[in-house]
């Protein structure tokens, strides 16, 4: 039997607690690291403003990831 995987949901308080780390540490850059399906090591960069600019859980960067 096959187990079933199930990925948790982003909640608004998560989102704001980004922000909030991201103001209150002075953050610039966030970098994003993942393993992609062949198990190689990626990362990329975004300006943590564009970060923090990401409010909504249910869409964006936050549920759609990087679209690779």
């Amino acid at each position: 039997m096959a187990q079933k995987t199930t990925i948790p949901k982003v909640t608004k308080e998560q989102v704001s607690s980004v922000g909030s780390i991201i103001k209150k540490k002075d953050l610039r850059i966030v970098d994003f690291k993942f393993n992609d399906l062949p198990g190689l090591w990626q990362h990329f960069s975004i300006p943590a403003q564009e970060l923090a600019k990401e409010t909504d859980p249910s869409s964006g960067i936050w549920t759609e990831g990087i679209g690779l």
